[in-house]
């Protein structure tokens, strides 16, 4: 390094530390080795970095040829020919040498469609903050690794400045671009467009528009677009978990809902609409996980219990989800809670009720595109449940029937399936079909009346004894349980990541 730019450089330093000058970070991406000889990294060091510098609390560099504060770190000798994958004590030599306060360690690993990364941070070699998150972004059904390392350096970000950066201050006014040699002026950038508040006239109707046209990567950026103009705005990012669980992207939805929980602890419902999500993924740990921390916090609201009275429902536990759900509306009825014990009635078998609540919902029911997608999706997830009780128990009593066991034991069976199967054709009535849901919706009926059809074939059956009729209520069974699979690929249509 020349006199002269050393001279630069320390002037800068002091002047820098004069005004105040922001933290940095070194972020190292550590590579894991190939497998089935296939590179499953996902780099992701880039857009952390550009994350990082967009919120402002802290300058990044990434330990990268590309990056030009790197790249001079390395030309004037401060970090002696680096390898592309240090080890942990390379990387904090070398931040020592740079004057860097934190070092960021980032992994992220694809698999299939998502990408699992993990985040560390250490200041004076010491970790102080870790973080594991997934995600997935699709475009037009397929993978996209860059949206989807933005989504997690994104996340990050937000995370790091509300916990171990949150005494740091974000930027305020323009970023500063280097002009020349060590001098710098203000970047005159373009207003960003600002979203409006999201009971306006514009943003509801578009995300309605983009609703019907089915084109979900248009309605991610939408809404994202909006969180990102009003961070602090939970109503924004409740509209994008709302829509991203009606829209079938439940993985959207949960780490959405998850990060604004961390943001805004006092959002109960946040950690709710987590719960929900990861019980649509399959992970019912964390679904679980999510429950308690909402109910742990307030333990007899109505959204808590609106909750739980929800998980007994898609458990069948009808007595255990009207307790709550009646709770629930003595504290403050809501349409959504008068769908969800409209369904409770149905699956006891109250029919009046079951009615009453339905239709008072309905008289209830929002306006938003999303609520009905989200009612219409919770009413499916019921049945499916529904229809996987009925062919487990309606193949037990055929087996029953079969070998003449068709006394008391029996008739409780056939009373339950005739209970579940009623409890299905309410479901599939209990709310309005949404136009992109019609088709499988039809093939969803087929399946209900079929199974009607087989309760009423099989007690026939076991009463007269009438083993050719017993075949038949086999083969109606079957075409139910056939009718009800197909339907499924329309319902996937109606939920990619990308158009119908």
């Amino acid at each position: 390094m020349s006199l002269l730019r050393s001279l630069a450089c320390g002037l800068l330093a002091v002047l820098a530390g004069v005004a105040g000058a922001v933290p940095a970070a070194l972020i190292v991406q550590q590579r894991t080795p190939k497998r089935y000889d296939s590179d499953f990294n996902l780099t992701v060091a880039h857009q952390l970095a550009q994350a990082i510098d967009d919120d402002g609390r802290v300058a990044p560099t990434v330990w990268s040829m590309t990056d030009p504060a790197f790249r001079a770190a390395v030309e004037d000798g401060v970090i002696a020919r680096p390898k592309d994958n240090p080890s942990m004590d390379e990387a904090f030599a070398a931040a020592e040498r740079m004057r860097v306060e934190f070092v960021l360690v980032v992994v992220a690993v694809r698999d299939r469609d998502e990408a699992e990364g993990t985040l560390i941070l250490y200041r004076q070699r010491k970790e102080v903050w870790r973080d594991a998150h997934k995600a997935g972004v699709s475009q037009g059904g397929k993978f996209d690794p860059f949206a989807t390392a933005a989504t997690l350096a994104r996340t990050w970000v937000e995370r790091l400045a509300a916990g171990p950066w949150k005494a740091l201050p974000p930027r305020v006014g323009p970023r500063p671009a280097e002009t020349g040699a060590g001098r710098t002026e203000p970047v005159v950038e373009p207003a960003k467009p600002v979203a409006k508040p999201v009971a306006d006239d514009q943003l509801l109707p578009k995300l309605a528009e983009l609703m019907r046209q089915g084109d979900v990567p248009q309605i991610v950026a939408l809404l994202r677009d909006a969180i990102d103009a009003q961070p602090l705005d939970l109503s924004r990012r409740r509209l994008f978990v709302d829509t991203m669980l009606a829209l079938g992207q439940p993985r959207l939805a949960a780490e959405e809902a998850r990060r604004a929980a961390e943001l805004f602890p006092e959002a109960v419902e946040m950690r709710l609409l987590a719960s929900r999500a990861y019980a649509e993924l399959g992970d019912e740990a964390a679904a679980r996980e999510q429950l308690n921390e909402a109910v742990a916090r307030d333990p007899n609201g109505p959204l808590a219990r609106q909750a739980l009275g929800e998980a007994a429902l898609l458990d069948l536990r009808p007595e255990d989800a009207l307790q709550h759900l009646l709770k629930a509306t003595e504290l403050g009825s809501t349409g959504e809670l008068l769908f969800r014990r409209a369904l409770a009635y149905a699956l006891a078998g109250d029919s009046k009720r079951f009615e009453q609540d339905s239709q008072a919902a309905r008289n209830e029911a929002s306006a938003e595109p999303a609520v009905a997608l989200a009612r219409y999706s919770l009413a499916v997830r019921l049945a499916d449940r529904l229809v996987a009780r009925a062919s487990r128990d309606g193949a037990s009593a055929l087996q029953a029937a079969r070998i003449g066991r068709t006394g008391g034991e029996f008739d409780a069976s056939l009373a339950a399936l005739r209970r579940w199967a009623d409890a299905l054709a309410m479901a599939l009535r209990s709310t309005p079909v949404p136009p992109r849901e019609a088709k499988a919706h039809e093939t969803r009926l087929l399946a209900s009346n079929l199974l009607l059809q087989f309760v009423g074939q099989l007690q026939d059956a076991a009463r007269r004894s009438d083993s050719d009729q017993l075949e038949e209520a086999t083969l109606t069974l079957g075409q139910a349980a056939r009718a009800w699979e197909s339907s499924r690929p329309s319902a996937a249509q109606a939920r990619p990541a990308g158009k119908p």
